[in-house]
């Protein structure tokens, strides 16, 4: 019996002995306003910064770990804020999404995991969502941007395209000379306008001049503005140039010159196709299941197809769009990217004049009839809007780096020293 206890003192003792082993507690690094920075979460990121450094064999890079620990402090510190400020506006990030962002990004190998484990990786796409979306609500509200600055960006871009721009032009030059006099020069410069006009097929010429137009002889294809005479391009610069626009006539120190832009070469131009369109909505309610609104609608098509009806006053009396319906159920002309995803496809593929079946989107039923496309040129919307989105992104980013070192200067922070550390 004796025996028995004192193996089982020795053996509780051993017990005692390992579990008695001091563990090193994490510690506090860093108070930032009502939160805190982990040691462990130092020595994490350092970790991380090591082992890149290692797999960088072109870094020049050389390692210095009271360096390191001073900027990993900085980074943590101002992330730290940043988190702090967006759940002061209410910003919360749902597991749902992160888990879909997190599935995204490993799928795209768009993140370097191979030194997180999944809780740290979690952890900090969490994080850069939340500045992510912090910095997206704010930062906007600092931008303003000056109506001249933008004026004078378009007017920049707008000088880009038409330096990269290619013309074919067809050029009617009327030398003076000593036959005839400047009125009768300007008179049969009036009479060719008027004949270019009406000319499907114009060609270059020249008249009363003792030779060719060099102007002439180099222009048998396409010519951009820094190869054409400056007069011309300067012409061409003041117009508003399409293919067909004529321009002149208009002099020079040898005589009058008209051009006809035949066509021309862009590559910054923008054409969109336009769609008008009309339809008719109708949405589910408690008492109207999808089968019975497919019903109402392939009624509705029955009755415009044997002349009982038409779609006119059937999007007045039954459509529930009330934007449209007013309106006889017209949208009106627009790019088919601005339709929801389930519309942009019948309105793609959908022939002119035909009643589309019934189908769903996320607003309801509906019937859908195409009554025209047209091409049209969104060039100078599309650098309009090109321009305003330089200038957003250079200000975003200054108002973000001017919001950093405010929010960081008004943040109470306290770096704990080890009482090992000098």
């Amino acid at each position: 019996m004796w025996k028995y206890i004192f193996f089982s003192f020795i053996f509780l003792a051993k017990i005692t002995l390992v579990t008695a082993q001091p563990v090193e507690l994490d510690k506090i690094k860093v108070i930032v306003n009502e939160g805190i920075i982990l040691q462990s979460e130092v020595n994490k990121r350092l970790k991380i910064l090591k082992n890149s450094i290692k797999k960088d064999k072109d870094t020049k890079f050389h390692f210095q770990k009271k360096t390191s620990i001073e900027q990993i402090l900085e980074e943590l510190i101002i992330e730290t804020i940043q988190q702090q400020e967006a759940k002061h506006i209410g910003i919360s990030i749902s597991n749902d999404y992160l888990n879909d962002v997190i599935t995204n990004i490993i799928k795209n190998n768009r993140f370097n995991i191979n030194n997180l484990t999944e809780k740290d990786l979690k952890e900090q796409i969490q994080k850069n969502l939340m500045i992510k979306e912090v910095r997206n609500i704010l930062i906007p509200r600092r931008i303003k941007i000056l109506p001249i600055e933008l004026k004078n960006l378009i007017a920049s871009l707008l000088n880009e395209r038409e330096e990269l721009a290619q013309y074919k032009i067809i050029h009617i030059q009327l030398c003076f000379n000593k036959q005839l006099n400047k009125e009768q020069i300007q008179n049969k410069a009036k009479m060719l306008l008027n004949q270019m006009k009406k000319s499907t097929q114009p060609k270059s010429t020249f008249y009363g001049c003792s030779k060719e137009p060099q102007v002439i002889k180099n222009n048998r294809g396409w010519i951009g503005i820094k190869e054409m005479p400056t007069i011309f391009a300067n012409q061409i610069k003041q117009a508003k140039i399409n293919k067909g626009t004529i321009i002149g006539p208009f002099q020079s120190s040898i005589g009058l010159h008209i051009l006809k832009i035949e066509d021309i070469k862009d590559p910054n131009q923008v054409i969109v196709t336009e769609v008008n369109a009309r339809h008719i909505l109708i949405k589910p309610t408690l008492i109207s299941d999808d089968d019975e609104i497919k019903r109402k609608l392939n009624g509705f098509i029955y009755k415009i197809k044997t002349g009982k009806a038409n779609f006119e006053q059937l999007a007045r009396e039954h459509s529930q769009d009330l934007n449209s319906s007013a309106n006889n159920g017209e949208l009106g002309y627009q790019s088919t990217e601005s339709y929801l995803p389930e519309f942009q496809d019948k309105i793609k593929l959908l022939p002119i004049g035909q009643i589309s079946k019934p189908f769903k989107t996320t607003h309801g039923w509906h019937i859908l009839e195409i009554l025209d496309r047209r091409k049209t040129d969104h060039t100078e919307l599309s650098i309009k809007n090109k321009a305003h989105q330089i200038l957003f992104e250079h200000n975003f980013n200054l108002e973000t780096q001017e919001w950093l070192r405010e929010i960081y200067a008004n943040s109470f922070i306290e770096i704990i020293q080890d009482k090992y550390e000098h």
